[in-house]
């Protein structure tokens, strides 16, 4: 596939050849990952020195490629030099022959030693500088003709020589940089410029013993070696030889290697020292016009020790970004050295040429996609506008884009969006393939841009509820921008809801959450009107449309309903009661408690506990309109909390909670809190968290938070489980309670605060609320009024029969309610709106069988065997009135008793006189 960091080598070994150099300039990822199948190493500077048979075998199109550079290099400089010189440089002129074979031979000598000793993408990259090279020199030949350099025209070829060595190996250091670090690893700025510090230091170090040698032999033969005019083999020597040393020991020094491959490195070494001084001997033995084939092999061995050995030691030391500023800052001044040791030129101007053209160089990855960028444009355009004429079934060609071959570019490619959304249509496999693909490179923003909008067009064709409350399945892609994602998160959580409406088999609890849905929407695209989002424009005209689409629905179940005279049936069971849902009723005087408590200037703890589906959670959801408005809930509900691993989870989840619940109950907006902020130091940070916390509270009128913390044995269990120092999040809680007067702690729990010992010393003076049955005016109340204009009435001992049944056990009133409204309208509408004995007891029999879960937890979570089997043979002998202790004693033995306690503990049973009976009747009949 075309839209990968790996893809295939063409099978031919001339165009794989380009393929690769192509690679290596606009695509340095493919060509790693060439390298990587190539050889087991990890790094992609793979030394032809240690490459297997069978791995040189594989590399026949890159080996073919190193041997044809030098001649391509050559060619195009003959052309680039016969453009420009015109009739001046024919090319039978002898200087230009003389010139060209220098060049060809260092080319190649330059290459062939870098690929061996440092690299092969080292040597690779050689090919594409010496192209640059080639441009710049013709350059500076123009500039020969200026005034400036009329009088000094030698000093102008020594600087273009410099400058064109110094380009050269900042090309390479530049290459080496895109190549290790895979092309699109994007660096920190301190990394890079702290490994720049310590490769110019190796190179300064360099530098320093460079210019010692070349001060010694300035005036030796060795500068006449260096100039290609050699006729003495005393300087030659010693020039060869330090090569060869550098080349082995470096080699020594930088590679982890084993004995026998350091060997390998010092013959080579010694190899290459003998090669420089057979060169230069050859050289000084024969006719001028021939010695630059010889010279040209020498300079060229020289110009790669001086970039391998700066490069290699710098990169171990520091990395690649340090290697090469070494290699190329090193190498452009220590030719400029050596050009110092051969006559009375300007050091400074000569260093500084070196010095400035490496810089250059060594920036090429950043200003050459800047130089093409116009250029790619261009390309882009037309590609788009090519592929657009093109037939549907026709092979697409979004992977000629530059953003596909040219990783490199930083600039945006404008258009590319457009390009992707356009291409979904025909081609979304293809699409998504590129999406995929930009991700992890520069062009990122065209992915996000591209998959915004096709997931807005998504949400923009929905035409019904049910298309609405199936989106969100397909929402949520991973190329989606942090602007954008809360966003699309709003619409994805309302899209859920409105998949929860459409599953409840109540249409009135359809119709109620429909309309809430729609009361969100509304909120929704005021938000977005009113935002500064780079995406708010485009999702409020869908914000809009969903509305309308909802509350239409909503409207036509009403009618429905209405022709149908279908009694509303506004009970829930099973799921705690919002501020939303209208059926919550009394809990008065117990919140009159907590108010009290709050109040007061003591400002204790509070526990509140209760039996399992007590309404122990509806109470705390209800917080908010029973309190005044001066009391902010802030609730956090400790079964959400259950995949947390650490602190900083717990935290982080407890505040994003918080934030909601104040959002929920008094539309006050908390500051948001980063999770990385709290994997170091959670604490601190959370407690930094509440500082601003109190002063937005100071802000509403000296406002009091109140934390909830609902089903506090689940968070108590999660401290266990998961390892974790309960101690830590205990003096945070002491801390709040002495320390913070701003905030109450307020404990929910179907447990005994006896039940939670280990806790007693961190909340001391707590004050315990028991949550016990509705009274029966709120009975009454929920059975006949639960909403205004209910249409379903009661045969006078109806109610009485539900408040008997019950006891005022809010899960089974409502679950009795549910049922009797259900069977109602089932019933003809003659019948339908009046309720009797009968009716409820048709209804009880259903509510055993919809709200067994409700009775098999109290089977299996809250006695054992020996109080299941008092509750069975309490339940089948006291259906008539108490059963006598001295009964339960004859059946269970004297040991009833604890267990009898437990019950009465578990508010189960209840003690009349010397009898028991069930508290609850309903529960009673479940167990008989």
């Amino acid at each position: 596939m075309t839209f990968t960091d790996a893809p295939d080598l063409h099978p031919h070994p001339v165009c794989a050849s380009l393929q690769l150099l192509f690679w290596l300039t606009f695509r340095p990822s493919a060509w790693r990952a060439y390298m990587q199948r190539l050889s087991s190493e990890e790094e992609a500077d793979i030394s032809l020195l240690h490459l297997t048979r069978t791995q040189r075998t594989a590399a026949r199109p890159l080996l073919l490629t190193l041997i044809a550079s030098p001649l391509l290099a050559t060619l195009i400089i003959i052309l680039l030099s016969w453009l420009v010189g015109g009739e001046r440089l024919g090319l039978l002129n002898p200087e230009v022959v003389i010139t060209i074979t220098h060049l060809f031979t260092a080319t190649g000598a330059i290459v062939i030693t870098l690929t061996i000793c440092g690299g092969i993408f080292v040597g690779w990259g050689m090919v594409v500088s010496l192209l640059l090279v080639t441009i710049l020199a013709l350059a500076w030949q123009q500039l020969s003709a200026l005034p400036l350099f009329q009088a000094s025209p030698d000093l102008l070829n020594y600087v273009s020589r410099i400058a064109g060595v110094g380009f050269a190996s900042g090309v390479i250091a530049s290459v080496s940089i895109s190549v290790s670090s895979g092309g699109r690893q994007r660096y920190e700025i301190r990394q890079q410029l702290g490994a720049v510090i310590v490769g110019i230091f190796v190179s300064g170090v360099i530098l320093g013993a460079g210019l010692g040698l070349a001060l010694v032999l300035s005036r030796g033969t060795a500068g006449e070696v260096i100039s290609g005019q050699a006729n003495h083999i005393a300087g030659i020597v010693p020039l060869g030889l330090s090569a060869g040393i550098a080349l082995g020991i470096g080699f020594v020094i930088v590679t982890r290697l084993p004995a026998r491959r350091s060997r390998k490195n010092i013959l080579t070494g010694i190899a290459f020292a003998l090669l420089v001084i057979l060169t230069f001997l050859l050289a000084a033995n024969i006719p001028k016009i021939y010695r630059n084939f010889p010279v040209g092999v020498g300079t060229g061995i020289l110009f790669s020790v001086m970039y391998i050995f700066p490069f290699q030691l710098a990169r171990r030391l520091a990395g690649v970004w340090a290697g090469a500023a070494a290699g190329a800052i090193g190498c452009g001044s220590l030719y400029a050295l050596a050009l110092i040791a051969t006559g009375n030129h300007n050091p400074l101007t000569l260093l500084l040429s070196g010095i400035l053209s490496s810089i250059i160089g060594l920036s090429f990855s950043f200003w050459r996609p800047l130089l093409f960028y116009p250029f790619a444009m261009a390309w882009n355009t037309l590609i788009f506008y090519l592929d657009r004429q093109r037939p549907p079934d026709a092979p697409r060609l979004l992977h000629w884009h530059s953003a596909f071959w040219d990783e490199q570019q930083r600039l945006p490619l404008y258009g590319l969006d457009n390009y992707l959304v356009w291409i979904a249509t025909p081609d979304p496999a293809t699409a998504k393939t590129a999406m995929a693909y930009l991700t992890t490179g520069h062009q990122r923003w065209a992915a996000q841009a591209a998959s915004i909008e096709l997931e807005a067009r998504r949400m923009e064709s929905c035409t019904t509820v049910a298309e609405i409350a199936g989106i969100h399945k397909h929402l949520g892609s991973e190329y989606l921008s942090e602007s954008s994602t809360p966003v699309f998160a709003s619409f994805k959580h309302l899209s859920q809801d409105t998949q929860a409406a459409l599953n409840q088999t109540i249409r009135y609890h359809q119709r109620l959450t429909l309309h809430e849905i729609a009361h969100r929407l509304e909120l929704l695209s005021h938000e977005l009107q009113r935002s500064n989002n780079l995406y708010a424009t485009r999702f409020f005209p869908i914000a809009l449309r969903w509305q309308q689409i909802i509350t239409t629905h909503a409207h036509e179940l009403t009618r429905q309903v209405d022709h149908q005279q279908e009694i509303d049936n506004p009970y829930i069971f099973g799921v705690p009661l919002t501020a939303q849902q209208h059926i919550f009723v009394g809990r008065t005087d117990i919140s009159r408690r907590i108010e009290q408590q709050i109040l007061d200037q003591r400002h204790p703890p509070l526990f509140l506990d209760g039996q399992r589906r007590m309404g122990k959670t509806s109470l705390l959801h209800n917080l908010g309109r029973l309190l005044p408005n001066a009391i902010v809930p802030l609730y956090v509900d400790g079964q959400g909390l259950a995949g947390c691993q650490n602190y900083a989870d717990l935290l982080y989840n407890a505040i994003w909670q918080m934030r909601r619940s104040a959002m929920q109950h008094r539309r006050l907006t908390l500051p948001d809190l980063a999770r990385d902020s709290l994997a170091d130091k959670p604490f601190p940070a959370f407690n930094d968290w509440l500082r601003q916390v109190e002063d937005i509270l100071a802000q509403e009128n000296q406002a009091v938070g109140l934390l909830i913390f609902d089903e506090f044995e689940a968070l108590d269990a999660i401290l266990r489980q998961r390892g974790l120092d309960e101690t830590a999040i205990m003096n945070l809680l002491r801390h709040l309670i002495q320390h913070r007067p701003t905030f109450r702690l307020l404990f929910a729990s179907s447990h005994p605060l006896e039940m939670f010992d280990h806790w007693a010393s961190y909340l001391i003076n707590t004050q315990v609320l028991h949550l016990s049955y509705l009274q029966e005016p709120a009975v009454r109340q929920l059975v006949e009024r639960p909403i205004p204009r209910f249409g379903l009435h009661y045969a006078p001992a109806a109610s009485d029969y539900i408040c008997h049944l019950t006891r005022g056990h809010p899960h089974l009133v409502q679950l009795l309610c549910y049922e009797i409204v259900n069977a109602k309208n089932e019933q003809p509408v003659t019948e339908r709106f009046v309720a009797g004995i009968s009716d409820i007891e048709t209804a009880v029999a259903r509510a055993l069988k919809s709200g067994r879960f409700f009775f098999v937890d109290i089977e299996r979570n809250q006695v054992g065997q020996h109080g299941l089997n008092v509750l069975r043979f309490l339940a089948g002998q006291s259906a008539t009135g108490p059963l006598p202790l001295d009964t339960l004693r004859q059946q269970f033995g004297t040991s009833v008793d604890a267990t009898l306690h437990q019950l009465q503990q578990r508010e189960l049973i209840e003690p009349n006189g010397a009898a028991y009976q069930f508290q609850v009747e309903m529960i009673r009949r479940w167990f008989a």
